[in-house]
């Protein structure tokens, strides 16, 4: 493998990973949006941790563009997205074990 083809292949894993990252929190923000004036606020949570991801991915994008080129900010992409998501990975994990704590009646009933 050349040198050439190393840096094209991780070019593509960190721009390819915050680019489906950015899509994604795109599409959840405008989801978190169509919930209404007044969303619960673990939806709050979410919205504003995907726009958080969208500000962050932007911000980097257009120090990549201003400053000269040093690499870092390819390190930067995809630690944007990561920081921006990790609270929406919080409530959403805090959501599935509340579901599972929850009354034994409604998993008994789910089943059988």
């Amino acid at each position: 493998m050349s040198a050439s083809a190393a840096v094209d292949a991780g070019f593509v894993v960190f721009v390819g990973g915050m680019l489906i990252g950015h899509l994604a929190a795109f599409v959840g923000l405008v989801a978190s949006a169509s919930l209404g004036p007044r969303p619960a606020w673990r939806h709050r949570i979410l919205a504003g941790s995907h726009a958080l991801t969208i500000i962050l991915s932007g911000a980097v994008v257009l120090w990549a563009f201003v400053f000269p080129q040093s690499g870092w900010e390819l390190l930067a992409l995809p630690c944007g997205v990561m920081i921006g998501q990790l609270p929406a990975v919080c409530v959403l994990a805090a959501g599935m074990v509340s579901r599972r704590a929850g009354p034994s009646h409604v998993q008994d009933r789910l089943v059988g």
